[in-house]
């Protein structure tokens, strides 16, 4: 699975955009840093966790070009490409961001213990839209419209529930240590799931042509 890593890292070199998708994914980074920080006064942006997943969608797009030009229709492992290897790459990148943001909430719980339950909502919210932008990542290439339907509906349906989350943590779980772990592990353990699930659907859909809207502009006629 390292070299699966190290193979998308050398590949991105060759796709469309790498150094503005870095650029950019390094934007959307501090954006959901400075974001999941406003629990220290409020009740947290959900859509942070958004933000965090951000980065690895823009270098996804850069791998995915590789499939559009000559070097991915020429390709061998063109499957290997549109599959294995983007999953990969999710998986390597989001769990150490996910990891920030539980270490960053850890210590406004510990500093702050009045702010507990809204540092385990930011930490659960990040969890989640990191997960549904994952398996949104799945098929996106693939059947653009429905990904994007797929992805408005989660993000509006969940987001008014921040609200009632905390007082329903409050009821069922105790302000510890022990809990806290149990909210993170809980959220890690969501994340790899939908790696997996991200790496099922790209799978199905493999055979599949590329949809032109999810493409860049210039790419659309190769």
């Amino acid at each position: 699975m390292i070299q699966e890593f190290k193979l998308s890292m050398r590949l991105l070199k060759y796709g469309h955009t790498y150094r503005s998708g870095l650029v950019f994914g390094g934007i959307f980074l501090a954006m959901g840093i400075a974001l999941s920080l406003l629990s220290i006064w409020g009740d947290g942006v959900p859509m942070s966790g958004y933000m965090f997943a951000m980065p690895a969608i823009l270098l996804l797009q850069t791998l995915w070009s590789l499939s559009v030009a000559r070097f991915g229709l020429t390709s061998p492992k063109r499957k290997h490409l549109q599959t294995t290897l983007p999953a990969v790459l999710c998986l390597f990148l989001l769990t150490p961001q996910y990891l920030l943001v539980v270490l960053l909430q850890g210590v406004i719980a510990a500093v702050m213990p009045e702010r507990f339950y809204v540092c385990c909502v930011v930490v659960l919210y990040t969890a989640f839209f990191v997960g549904v932008v994952t398996v949104y990542a799945g098929f996106c290439y693939k059947i653009f419209f429905l990904a994007n339907v797929f992805l408005t509906t989660m993000v509006c349906i969940t987001i008014p529930y921040q609200k009632m989350l905390q007082p329903f943590l409050k009821d069922r779980l105790s302000a510890n240590g022990g809990t806290y772990l149990l909210v993170s592990v809980s959220g890690l353990l969501f994340i790899w799931f939908t790696v997996a699930v991200q790496l099922w659907v790209s799978r199905l859909l493999y055979r599949k042509p590329l949809s032109k809207r999810a493409q860049y502009r210039d790419l659309r006629q190769i």
